[in-house]
């Protein structure tokens, strides 16, 4: 499933006051070392009350959602592709632009495994990887790429969500899968030029 996705669009022809009175917004932002001033806020989802971050400039609007968050109020479970495809599109109405037209600055795709044992268990048995470099922190493994901003992720999901708070509340794990060792795996990909590797053309939102 996708579990994170950045993405932005060159809006310089176009008002930016067009998408601001879109989204609530929360507050303003200025880089110094750009001197851009960026109008942060965000959609709600009225049914899982959870959030899309918009970011909008006179020059560029940027994206931040977790779909399977924004779709079913967690991100232990997976949205279908077709769920957060029909997503995208209707925010796309509300927002007032394609987001397919979006290009894609990170994207997170991961799964959660049930598993017999906690994820800690299965670290050992899992070996380096070349031109990554593996490291442990605490119930996650990591693998960070040497030469690319790339970054595979072993850990706790079940450990995850209790420590973790996001916009909308605290996150919560589904009754059907409470009590159940759930091991993350994720893979970071954090440059559309990682993006465009892996897909093979243009890293589009659509």
């Amino acid at each position: 499933m996708y579990n994170w996705i950045t993405a932005s669009y060159d809006i310089t022809n176009i008002p930016s006051q067009r998408f601001v009175s879109n989204i609530i917004q929360v507050g303003e932002v200025k880089s110094f070392f750009t001197n851009t001033t960026w109008a942060n806020g965000y959609i709600t989802n009225i049914k899982t009350k959870r959030r899309m971050g918009v970011s909008v400039s006179d020059k560029r609007i940027k994206i931040k959602i977790c779909p399977n968050k924004f779709i079913l109020g967690n991100n232990v479970q997976e949205a279908t592709i077709d769920d957060v495809f029909d997503t995208m599109y209707g925010l796309s109405h509300q927002l007032g632009i394609d987001l397919g037209d979006f290009i894609l600055e990170q994207l997170d795709v991961t799964h959660t495994a049930e598993t017999e044992y906690v994820p800690e268990m299965y670290f050992p048995y899992l070996c380096n990887n070349n031109g990554f470099n593996r490291w442990q922190l605490e119930t996650s493994l990591y693998y960070n790429a040497n030469s690319a901003k790339v970054q595979k992720v072993f850990y706790d999901k079940v450990k995850e969500v209790d420590k973790r708070k996001t916009w909308g509340g605290r996150q919560f794990i589904p009754n059907e899968l409470k009590g159940k060792n759930l091991t993350r795996f994720e893979c970071r990909l954090g440059s559309n030029s990682e993006i465009v590797k892996v897909i093979g053309h243009q890293g589009n939102l659509g």
